[in-house]
């Protein structure tokens, strides 16, 4: 601006975007590329724009539902914001008439998901199924675990690496048929 700018375009970080706003003396517009928290009213010469992650985590809730799906599990990380994409994806989904079955968190630093996996498909039922009717029976059976049948989508909020990471073990866990939005 003080160069001369005619209009400024972010990326600006949340701080310099509440200081900016606080300034009666800024003249020239500015694009934060970011969101000022919801309690600060921005001065009209600047402007916000972002993709939250919540916005797409409801956008995938609607691309779901239009395409079909009304029953869905989630799996997000245990961390503020997998539980915000949580929460934006179960109220979108519920407002459009989708139950949410179940949501599962998953240890952000984690490498192996196959514990969140299992109880969101609850796949550890059908071994502790397993193991009450051999124990009762006093015989091996062969055995084969089952995932929940009244699924018809996944919800998953994660980091790409994350991602790379959990749709094998979606797979492993016999839920390569579920269409996954993430």
């Amino acid at each position: 601006i003080q160069e001369g700018a005619d209009f400024v375009v972010g990326p600006l970080d949340k701080i310099a975007l509440e200081t900016l706003s606080r300034s009666s003396e800024i003249s020239t517009p500015i694009l934060g590329l970011n969101y000022l928290p919801d309690y600060d009213e921005p001065p009209p010469t600047l402007f916000q724009f972002g993709l939250l992650p919540e916005d797409e985590a409801a956008e995938s809730a609607r691309y779901a539902f239009n395409n079909g799906a009304c029953k869905a599990v989630i799996l997000v990380p245990d961390n503020d914001w997998g539980l915000r994409n949580a929460t934006a994806f179960s109220n979108t989904f519920t407002t459009l008439g989708g139950e949410i079955l179940e949501e599962s968190i998953f240890d952000a630093q984690a490498n192996d998901f196959s514990a969140s996996i299992k109880s969101l498909l609850n796949i550890s039922d059908s071994y502790n199924r397993y193991r009450q009717i051999a124990a009762i029976t006093s015989t091996n059976y062969d055995f084969e675990p089952r995932r929940r049948q009244d699924v018809d989508t996944v919800f998953i909020a994660a980091s790409p690496k994350q991602a790379r990471l959990i749709r094998p073990q979606l797979k492993f866990h016999r839920a390569s048929d579920l269409p996954v939005y993430a």
